[in-house]
């Protein structure tokens, strides 16, 4: 079973706009009950980035640095930026 992040108020929401008959009123009262009581998921966003190679002249080499798309970081490339957690799989555009 996938679990999938909603959000209870804007569910709720919608079916309040539902129109309800007296003989259904005591199912959607539960259904609303069942939503309200659900708990909350702790989860964060998944965040795509990508590596930006930067070149500073240094005397007489060249440095090369990547830093994160996202939160502008120094690290290595890696599949995930250690600062932020960003996905480093987003597709850069030139």
């Amino acid at each position: 079973m996938k679990i999938i992040p909603v959000d209870k108020n804007a569910l709720l929401n919608d079916l309040s706009t539902m129109c309800i008959d007296e003989y259904d009123y005591e199912v959607y009262s539960e259904v609303f009950d069942m939503i309200d009581q659900a708990p909350a998921l702790d989860y964060a966003p998944v965040v795509h980035a990508h590596w930006e190679v930067i070149t500073t002249h240094n005397g007489c080499t060249l440095d090369y640095d990547c830093i994160c798309s996202n939160c502008h970081m120094s690290g290595a490339e890696d599949k995930f930026c250690r600062y932020c957690g960003a996905i480093m799989d987003e597709e850069v555009k030139e």
